[in-house]
């Protein structure tokens, strides 16, 4: 296994690390982070989802979406919501994050 291969397992497997933070965080279950349902919670916590992943790693879009089931345009557009300081708005849930993620 070359260092790319193995620096896009740890990618992916972080990335599922930062969606059962996110979830829990947002005291939503892992499976509800992946569903199809588009309720404001719901949204606002895949948003930031996406936005931790692009973040914090090196994870390309398609990756980030893959580990939750969705498509790279939805990972594109959530990171780039937050990214544009929708993120302020949860300043206390990204810190808890962050904390839980201890980075």
């Amino acid at each position: 296994m070359n260092s790319r291969t193995r620096h896009h397992l740890n990618d992916t497997a972080f990335c599922l690390v930062i969606a059962e933070a996110v979830a829990s965080e947002f005291g939503i279950t892992f499976t509800e982070l992946i569903s199809r349902r588009r309720n404001k919670i719901l949204s606002v916590a895949r948003h930031l989802y996406f936005w931790i992943c692009k973040e914090k790693t090196q994870a390309s879009y398609p990756c980030m979406a893959k580990a939750i089931d969705k498509d790279h345009t939805s990972a594109m557009y959530g990171a780039s919501k937050m990214a544009s300081g929708d993120y302020q708005l949860y300043k206390q849930e990204v810190s808890n994050i962050f904390k839980k993620l201890e980075i």
